[in-house]
């Protein structure tokens, strides 16, 4: 018997097996995909709580809701740059306009600027967005472009007690 024809079976049977391989694991992880997309979606309507006890004056504490991060500023006894005339696009009625945020002591935002997903840098007035360099005040708008300028998003969240929830606009 010739050896070139006993290799080429051999390569063939192993195409063959490989082949087949690929096949079944891609089959299983369509399956699989949907039920792990199933968990994230239930995974996404939950309440996220933060524990604001502590929480130092300029100080930010960070959480994580629906796959991004949430920053909360303390901004107690800080000069708060704002002014009435500057609406907040907020879908609740109780938000102050001005200081775009339920309490304002507090300065609850998504902790991503203009650039799209690089996080924001705290400094003494405010935001500064780590890849654009665009700076943002304490109620979340770009300094010096007024309506025109970009404005950091706000996630729905209340207060109860010195507890924050993320995930839900209600009034207090």
């Amino acid at each position: 018997m010739d050896k070139r024809l006993i290799y080429s079976v051999v390569l063939k049977v192993l195409f063959l097996l490989a082949f087949l391989v690929l096949l079944i694991v891609l089959v299983k992880s369509l399956f699989t995909a949907s039920d792990e997309t199933n968990k994230h979606r239930e995974k996404d309507v939950t309440l996220v709580s933060l524990d604001l006890k502590g929480l130092i004056k300029g100080d930010v504490r960070k959480a994580r809701w629906k796959g991004k991060d949430i920053g909360v500023l303390n901004r107690k006894g800080n000069r708060i740059l704002y002014h009435t005339k500057y609406l907040a696009k907020i879908p609740h009625e109780s938000v102050n306009s001005g200081l775009r945020s339920l309490r304002k002591e507090y300065f609850v935002y998504y902790n991503h600027g203009d650039s799209g997903n690089c996080p924001l840098f705290k400094e003494a007035d405010g935001f500064k967005d780590t890849c654009s360099g665009t700076r943002f005040d304490t109620s979340g708008r770009e300094i010096g472009k007024g309506l025109q300028g970009a404005r950091l998003e706000i996630p729905p969240h209340y207060f109860q007690g010195d507890k924050l929830f993320i995930g839900v606009w209600r009034e207090e």
